[in-house]
């Protein structure tokens, strides 16, 4: 079975770093202004309090975009490069070791393979359905994570090859469960960093949008391509080859678009399967039916980024698993540096 996992940075907070928006946010805003554009535009941030998400940022920046011209569109990359360089900064601020016990360990390890285990019963059967074709082989994951950091690299201790963490037993047989690869696909602090919008119809600016200078610095599918690594050749590959799919910690937003799509044409054109694990702290436990709407609206707005008939659209939500505040990837033995911001 080949597993692809999409990574964002719940997954980090989950780890207990700091890398909220918010976070960030406030340091950023303490952080010395070099040009008056960048003062503007940290004054115009501080007055929006829409701004939750990384992907919101990403789209107010692509609405921002609208107070420069042709004439300024440098002093518009110049923000970006700030932003940018002060949120690897910021990142980098960000030091955890792990120092996992046997049960950590095992745990982690059996979550990557295993993330089914999350599902309700009911959903757990309706699973099993789908995963006992794949029982009588090997397991296999990827990994694409959206994330700057190395937090994933380093729980699972991986180093760039391949990486046998387990095994699995089905009629008497034993079976590998091996980590294929880790992929950076907004690159880290250290090398092509990516933060921006989808597509030019996300910058608010028609005569940037005919900036070469300026595409290729916040169009993030023109960035990767610039990049020249062939990472985004690869991560849509994996995708379009997988079995079973799983989103964790990522917010579905609008400057993924290409990412979602992707999924959705993998779910239309395949019997492949789809997890999507999110969190809804609101929703108590004896609310179940609460959580059922949380789970319709997650599917609901990652559909919505293709165009389906009703019997494809009915066909794929069979195929679809949403999991609520669960304890996947979740470890105990975490240490952060006294030098985190």
């Amino acid at each position: 079975m080949k597993i692809v996992y999409l990574i964002g940075n719940g997954f980090d907070i989950n780890l207990g770093l700091k890398t909220r928006f918010r976070h960030f946010y406030d340091y950023y805003l303490e952080q010395n202004s070099p040009t008056e554009t960048i003062k503007e535009f940290k004054e115009a941030l501080a007055k929006n309090k829409d701004i939750e998400q990384w992907a919101d940022l990403e789209l107010v920046l692509g609405e921002y975009a609208e107070h420069f011209s042709k004439a300024t569109a440098l002093d518009f990359r110049d923000l970006l490069i700030d932003i940018q360089d002060n949120l690897a900064r910021y990142i980098n601020l960000q030091k955890t070791e792990f120092n996992l016990s046997e049960e950590d360990r095992n745990k982690i390890n059996e979550d990557l393979f295993f993330p089914n285990k999350y599902l309700n019963e009911r959903e757990k059967r309706d699973f099993y359905e789908f995963k006992k074709r794949y029982d009588l082989g090997n397991y296999v994951a990827d990994i694409i994570t959206f994330n700057y950091t190395d937090t994933f690299e380093k729980i699972y201790e991986y180093e760039n090859e391949k990486k046998q963490i387990g095994t699995h037993t089905y009629s008497n047989s034993r079976f590998a469960n091996t980590l294929n690869s880790v992929e950076h696909i907004h690159g880290t602090t250290e090398s092509n960093m990516i933060l921006g919008v989808n597509d030019i119809l996300q910058l608010n600016n028609e005569e940037l949008r005919k900036d070469k200078r300026i595409l290729r610095c916040i169009v993030k599918p023109e960035m990767n391509k610039n990049a020249g690594t062939l990472r985004d050749d690869r991560c849509l590959r994996l995708i379009a080859e997988a079995d079973l799919i799983c989103i964790f910690g990522m917010s579905l937003g609008e400057t993924d678009t290409v990412w979602w799509q992707a999924i959705n044409n993998r779910l239309v054109n395949s019997s492949a399967t789809l997890i999507v694990f999110s969190v809804n702290a609101g929703t108590p436990a004896r609310r179940d039916f609460l959580k059922e709407d949380d789970k319709d609206e997650i599917k609901d707005t990652l559909l919505s980024y293709n165009n389906f008939s009703n019997e494809q659209e009915a066909d794929i939500l069979k195929r679809i698993f949403v999991g609520l505040n669960t304890n996947m990837f979740g470890i105990s033995t975490i240490q952060q540096k006294k030098d985190v911001a």
